[in-house]
């Protein structure tokens, strides 16, 4: 059974050509340390060259399309690509009109206990988007749609399995709200047990993870690599 299966993925792989999801954090035109020291950090016009690059080889699709070719496809002629930001920082606000003029979805990965003001001093920024602007996206973006990324941005190795649960229910709860939700979870920190996959399994949620590996075919797991690394 076990060279069964090698050899079943060897073939999978020789069939369908690898589906690339990429993640990035913030953009801005000048890099400020005072509120992006946490996170990853991309000059716009590197960004763009790097979507632009990305374009000559790839076909851009939502995550959501990307996990429907994944479960579907048994050959794959097509180079898909998909793009994601995690934590909802506003300084996305910078690439979005240029991303809709090129026809590139984006998946936001949210926190929403941060889109308020009353947990913003929790992550010491005012930096993330609030409620308002998630909505007015979904508005004026159709191709933008908002997944999980936990109630908070608490490392999910810290969380006991009852924790982490409670974390995904409570995010879940406010983010169904929004008519541009779609059914994955991208781990805080990347870090994880075998255990909360499951967990995201039974909650019907799609686990995300940032680990530099590409998508061949199955949805149990979405494989991603940062931007600045393409």
């Amino acid at each position: 059974m076990q060279y069964l299966n090698y050899f079943k993925n060897k073939l999978q792989h020789l069939l369908l050509r690898p589906i690339r999801v990429f993640v990035f954090h913030q953009t801005s035109a000048e890099f400020d340390a005072s509120t992006m020291w946490s996170c990853d950090w991309t000059e716009i016009s590197a960004f763009k060259n790097r979507i632009l690059n990305l374009r000559k080889d790839y076909t851009f699709i939502s995550l959501q399309d990307a996990a429907y070719h994944l479960k579907n496809d048994k050959i794959r002629s097509s180079r898909y690509a998909v793009l994601t930001a995690d934590d909802g920082w506003k300084s996305v606000l910078n690439i979005l009109p240029w991303l809709s003029e090129q026809n590139i979805p984006l998946t936001l990965f949210l926190n929403p206990c941060y889109l308020d003001d009353v947990h913003k001093q929790e992550r010491d920024t005012e930096q993330l988007l609030t409620y308002d602007e998630i909505r007015e996206i979904l508005s004026k973006y159709p191709s933008v749609s908002i997944a999980s990324h936990g109630w908070d941005h608490k490392k999910c190795l810290e969380m006991s399995d009852l924790d982490f649960e409670e974390n995904i229910e409570k995010a879940n709860n406010i983010l169904i709200q929004f008519k541009g939700f779609i059914p994955f979870y991208a781990f805080t920190f990347g870090a994880h047990t075998p255990y909360q996959v499951k967990i995201l399994h039974h909650h019907h949620l799609i686990p995300v993870l940032v680990d530099g590996m590409q998508n061949y075919a199955g949805t149990e797991v979405i494989h991603r690599e940062c931007i600045d690394n393409s």
